[in-house]
């Protein structure tokens, strides 16, 4: 595998521990320098799982030329006795995140995206980059910041698995068990037979899981309104519960991990006004990416 060193992109030495963020400043660099021809850049852990025939399909399923930021989605710094927050949304790197060109070629224009320093969690600065910018998240279900147990079973059968993020490790070891690493891509990330067969059956048990969302909340006591049309039901689910969260600013991460702390950066109060990323096709196969 070619490794690129990225410190003269960057300016300075880039610790490869701590400096998630000048890594990540300088991978989008890299990109732009070297790779005009590709339509995406896709980084992920080196402990990430991933189905590429899956993330290709989901890839398929938006405009390349437009501003794409596609991924898990997570919040932090919502309140909601604020009408204009200055939360914002950012997709977790560790399931994997899918940029654009035309989204990495806007951050690379704008001053305001930099470091404040070179080990700020790069996920979270990245989802401050993209607000300033107006580019909203694309939630994607399959893409996952943590290992399957962390996720409702109903959630895992119906949006088929683009990525989880961690390898299985031995319970009395602590290592990494390839074993068991493996029967997780098996089980979850291999592509069936099927599914090659019906590529849209991904769509068929997403909108399936939507529908038994609706009934459930249908189910719960209240009377529907008559007038409603089926049009105003929700058909969007939220990220995976976590077991516990000890902030209203945050969002815990799946298995109860809160995101990095960023209390000693000036969170800017930023305006409204996010538009929705239109999602028409668009042909893209391994080398765009």
């Amino acid at each position: 595998m070619e490794t690129v060193d990225l410190t003269k992109l960057y300016g300075v030495k880039i610790s490869t521990k701590r400096g998630h963020c000048a890594k990540t400043d300088a991978i989008l660099k890299y990109f732009i320098k070297y790779y005009d021809m590709k339509k995406y850049l896709v980084i992920v852990d080196d402990d990430t799982l991933l189905s590429i025939t899956r993330l290709i399909r989901v890839l398929n399923s938006y405009n390349a030329s437009t501003p794409l930021y596609i991924g898990e989605r997570y919040g932090y710094g919502h309140r909601a006795s604020e009408i204009s927050s200055s939360g914002y949304d950012y997709v977790t790197m560790g399931g994997g995140v899918a940029l654009s060109r035309k989204a990495i070629e806007l951050r690379s224009r704008c001053l305001r995206c930099t470091c404040p320093r070179e080990d700020t969690p790069d996920d979270m600065q990245m989802g401050l980059w993209m607000r300033y910018l107006g580019i909203p998240v694309s939630h994607e279900g399959g893409f996952h910041q943590s290992e399957p147990h962390n996720y409702h079973e109903n959630l895992l059968n119906h949006y088929p698995a683009v990525s989880f993020h961690r390898f299985e490790k031995s319970i009395m070891t602590g290592d990494i068990d390839p074993e068991k690493t493996k029967e997780v891509y098996d089980r979850y990330l291999k592509v069936k037979k099927e599914e090659q067969d019906d590529p849209g059956a991904d769509a068929t048990k997403a909108n399936d899981f939507n529908d038994d969302v609706e009934n459930d909340a249908s189910d719960d006591g209240a009377e529907p309104d008559a007038s409603a049309s089926n049009s105003d039901a929700s058909s969007s689910t939220s990220s995976p519960p976590s077991s516990s969260s000890t902030a209203a600013e945050s969002v815990a991460r799946p298995g109860g991990e809160m995101p990095p702390s960023s209390s000693n950066q000036a969170q800017p109060k930023l305006s409204e006004g996010d538009t929705v990323v239109p999602a028409p096709t668009s042909s893209t196969t391994r080398d765009d990416l």
